[in-house]
């Protein structure tokens, strides 16, 4: 019987064990990547200090994380085994708009960008300049290659609603923009304001795959590729 005792408690422990290797596998495995939530609308920087993506180190545990500072969290923070996730889910409505009042921060490290909500695949956010700020989302450095730009509706930015500034022209520079609105409301098809200069602009352009884009608006340029 005590034999029997000290098998089954073996066999306990052994079972521990395995539990523990499995879960320290399984999150050794799923934490590869920084996944940042935007789940507010407002433009409020990231908090002096914050840990996470957070603009209120005041308000306790509640985490509000805004699109800019989304962005300063990520330039903040080294990437992990693949590119940081910035996702927007919580944000109430179908069509959230982020008005914009100042410049965005150059984004400056490899970064995956999906303005879906989180609740379905299509366009639901969207980055307004109010025609009365410059710049919109701007990819600046070697360290932000490879990043992706996806379902996003980008506009109302007077000098660009986009712009990819590499100074290098290798494979390695290679950025993905898919299936966003630039200039054109949520639609597709409704122009939105003016931008004085650039709709997209393109530095070193030859390893960006830009497929499903809609550029649209009253521009100097739609689509503007310097190499």
């Amino acid at each position: 019987k005590k034999a029997l005792n000290k098998q089954k408690k073996q066999l306990k422990v052994l079972i521990l064990v395995s539990l523990l290797a499995f879960f320290d596998l399984f999150f050794t495995v799923h934490a590869d990547f920084n996944e940042i939530i935007v789940n507010t609308n407002s433009d409020d920087a990231l908090a002096v200090g914050a840990a996470v993506c957070d603009t209120d180190l005041s308000d306790g545990a509640t985490v509000t994380c805004s699109f800019r500072a989304a962005i300063e969290f990520a330039n903040a923070t080294a990437n992990l085994d693949t590119a940081d996730q910035i996702k927007f889910t919580g944000i109430s409505g179908d069509d959230t708009v982020i008005t914009v009042a100042t410049n965005l921060p150059a984004i400056t490290q490899e970064v995956i960008i999906d303005g879906t909500d989180g609740d379905s695949d299509v366009r639901d956010i969207t980055i307004e300049g109010g025609q009365s700020t410059d710049e919109g989302i701007l990819f600046s450095g070697n360290n932000a290659h490879g990043s992706v730009l996806k379902n996003l509706v980008v506009r109302g930015f007077s000098t660009f609603n986009l712009k990819i500034d590499s100074s290098v022209r290798t494979a390695s520079t290679t950025y993905t923009i898919q299936d966003n609105y630039f200039g054109v409301d949520q639609d597709g098809d409704s122009v939105y304001g003016t931008t004085d200069n650039y709709n997209i602009f393109l530095n070193n352009s030859d390893y960006i795959n830009f497929t499903g884009n809609t550029a649209a608006g009253d521009h100097w340029y739609h689509i503007y590729a310097y190499n």
